[in-house]
């Protein structure tokens, strides 16, 4: 309660900054000079409340911490068997799904009169044998299978431009190394250091 009374004192002595620097428009020296002196405030005030902050939650954080490096081990282990074992049922649940509506394609096509080929009562039948099980029961639990879909790129060079995203980076790095890119500049902005 008394850390609720601190916080209510901080946040009452912020108004008055909070307020100016909203409605500030920086159009002189003067200004500037005004909106220098309400930023190192604020960031004084904001360096008083993390550091009170931090007082409070620092045996709590390290209580955390130490509980996380405990479990982490364990976790990564069970993370991992996880994660394989749904990679592998996803590709066998996969090619299954694909064999069946590949043997399932083969017998619509021989749908049609004739000798050696299937009445449709008969290629329903056939189609109904051996259905690839949706969902799989234990006594531990269950798996069941929704169908998601993903991107596959099968031909890189064939993707539209307007598809491609710039490595921004690497462009960066590129200019700031004296190699051109075109249709990149760099620009130089000015970034405000306060000092308090």
């Amino acid at each position: 309660m008394e850390l609720d009374k601190e916080v209510a004192v901080h946040q009452k002595q912020s108004n008055a900054m909070v307020e100016r620097a909203e409605t500030m428009e920086i159009t002189s020296p003067e200004l500037m000079e005004e909106a220098t002196e309400i930023l190192s405030q604020a960031n004084k005030a904001l360096d008083a409340a993390g550091k009170k902050k931090d007082e409070v939650m620092r045996p709590a954080l390290d209580v955390v911490a130490a509980e996380r490096k405990r479990w982490k081990p364990l976790e990564d282990i069970l993370k991992g068997v996880v994660n394989s074992l749904r990679g592998k049922m996803s590709v066998y649940q996969t090619e299954a799904l694909k064999k069946k509506e590949a043997e399932d394609a083969k017998i619509a096509a021989r749908v049609k009169e004739g000798k050696g080929n299937l009445k449709p009562e008969t290629a329903i039948k056939k189609m109904e044998e051996g259905q690839v099980e949706k969902k799989v029961e234990t006594d531990s639990g269950s798996v069941g299978f929704k169908a998601k879909k993903q991107l596959k790129i099968v031909d890189e060079s064939k993707v539209p431009r307007e598809f491609l995203i710039v490595d921004e980076k690497a462009v960066f790095e590129a200019l700031t190394s004296g190699n051109p890119v075109a249709g990149c500049e760099i620009e130089v902005v000015q970034i405000p250091i306060n000092r308090r």
